[in-house]
């Protein structure tokens, strides 16, 4: 089983419109917020509803069956990630209808539904994100946790700084901001070594948040682009921390070659 930390870090509360569609609406929704990562939970009712099985022999989604007439949402569940470069929520359902002295309980992979009324909760992860890829043994399109390139080989002495247009007045000025120690921690471990969580300032990808140790001498980075990189802190001076805003961050710097 393959994992990443994450932390919630938004949660939108929603309240649907009547005639509105899911999982339509809320992959609307989550390209809107930019959304990448999330849970979705809620209850309410459904105009009709539609909801199909993913057969494991065939490996394809069964025909879809339609629940006609209203329903309750007893429960709905899923999740909203990336799949061909657009949001998608991925939800299954329970529902109930009364018949009479009966009351019919049915669920299933969410197809396609009219909402009657739904109160739902999305909690959104923006320090992952989640792409959907193929998986052979399955058929389905999963979540590919595989977005690591290799562990980088020793850096280059970084080049000199361009002035750019701000002149080096900004320049003087950045590096004074910069050269700020960070206050006292209130933080486990050493407050000198990086650790899950921590943020680094690498001289080649810029602000970089630690998000898991993968090695006694590694750890893997999400960088600016939201891709992840295994880097050797051997391989780097790590300086000493300071705080930029709430983050705390390690500047990195190559070593110099003996």
């Amino acid at each position: 089983m393959k994992s990443f930390d994450a932390t919630p870090s938004r949660t939108l509360i929603l309240r649907a419109e009547r005639g509105e569609r899911l999982p339509s609406a809320l992959e609307e929704l989550a390209a809107k917020e930019g959304v990448v990562a999330g849970w979705v939970s809620g209850l309410g009712a459904v105009e009709w509803a539609e909801v199909a099985e993913y057969d494991q022999e065939s490996r394809s989604y069964g025909p879809a069956q339609r629940i006609k007439g209203g329903a309750e949402i007893l429960h709905i569940s899923g999740n909203v990630s990336i799949k061909d470069g657009a949001p998608m929520a991925h939800l299954h359902v329970t529902l109930s209808q009364e018949r009479g002295e009966r009351i019919r309980v049915v669920g299933g992979h969410l197809v396609d539904a009219r909402l009657f009324a739904a109160e739902l909760k999305l909690e959104c992860y923006d320090d992952v994100s989640l792409v959907r890829a193929p998986d052979a043994p399955t058929g389905l399109a999963l979540w590919s946790l595989e977005d690591e390139d290799a562990v980088e080989e020793p850096e280059e002495e970084a080049p000199p700084i361009d002035a750019g247009a701000g002149g080096w007045a900004a320049v003087a000025a950045a590096s004074q901001e910069l050269s700020k120690p960070a206050p006292k921690p209130r933080r486990g471990g050493d407050p000198l070594t990086p650790s899950i969580g921590d943020w680094v300032r690498h001289p080649k990808f810029g602000l970089c948040k630690i998000e898991r140790r993968t090695g006694d001498d590694s750890v893997s980075i999400k960088l600016p682009s939201a891709r992840r990189k295994t880097i050797k802190l051997s391989f780097l001076q790590v300086g000493e921390p300071r705080m930029e805003g709430e983050r705390y961050v390690f500047p990195l710097t190559p070593r110099k070659k003996s």
